[in-house]
């Protein structure tokens, strides 16, 4: 009996399927007639793994600096005693009253603040590093500024003498500002001034941030330009003539 003849036509064809298949298996990289691009470059998996691992490692030094800026900056947060931004100008706003009062040659305490008149030696022939006694009794070489508790806001004037400028905001969250004569020498000849010493001063500034933070910045001052004298005059000659009086207040 004789096999069928589809039979023996499947064959060849069978084989010329797995023929085709493995010489596209088998064919060579540098077959000049293969179609990969032998100037294409790639990473290898270990490639990939040393790139993440050293970007990881790039990553966590980056965080750990900002980490440590932090931590620094929280420390001498603490160590200088600053809670708050408006901590830190409430300090620096108590020093600036400080500093005027100790340059004032007067004062004039007034109500929730103070006004100060300081030496200022402006005019013609007084501006020399030792002006004449006579320039002291010129209204023109005196400047008056005044610190005034508005609500919770510390106000700054400079130079009130002839009209009140607009102030400068120099702190907020302030609950307090006050200020009083303090006695602390024996009367002088002619007895004591009044209100007490008149060259020497204590000042108050309370901030509160109604959030459970408050400090009291506190201090006394000696006002060097003011003699311990119960005449309320400054360095201008007790002659009876008031040449700079305090100015208005300004609110």
């Amino acid at each position: 009996m004789s096999r069928p003849r589809h039979a023996k036509q499947a064959y060849p064809f069978r084989l010329s399927i797995v023929d085709f298949r493995l010489k596209a298996i088998a064919l060579p990289i540098d077959d000049p007639q293969s179609t990969i691009d032998d100037s294409i470059v790639g990473m290898t998996l270990i490639e990939v793994m040393v790139s993440l691992t050293l970007a990881m490692i790039v990553l966590l030094a980056v965080t750990s600096i900002d980490v440590t800026r932090v931590r620094i900056h929280e420390e001498l947060r603490d160590r200088s005693g600053i809670a708050t931004p408006e901590h830190g100008e409430a300090s620096l706003a108590a020093l600036s009253i400080e500093k005027d009062i100790e340059q004032a040659d007067r004062i004039n305490i007034i109500a929730d603040g103070i006004q100060v008149r300081i030496p200022d030696m402006t005019i013609a022939g007084c501006t020399g590093t030792v002006p004449d006694a006579s320039c002291f009794d010129a209204a023109a070489n005196y400047r008056w500024d005044q610190y005034r508790l508005d609500a919770d806001q510390l106000l700054y004037y400079r130079g009130t003498q002839v009209a009140c400028p607009t102030p400068t905001v120099l702190a907020e969250q302030i609950a307090d500002l006050s200020f009083q004569y303090v006695n602390e020498a024996p009367a002088p000849p002619g007895g004591d001034p009044a209100n007490q010493d008149n060259n020497l001063l204590a000042y108050t500034v309370k901030w509160d941030n109604a959030d459970g933070l408050s400090h009291e910045f506190q201090g006394v001052v000696s006002l060097r330009a003011s003699a311990y004298t119960d005449v309320s005059t400054g360095l201008q000659a007790p002659n009876g003539t008031d040449i700079s009086p305090p100015p208005t207040v300004c609110s």
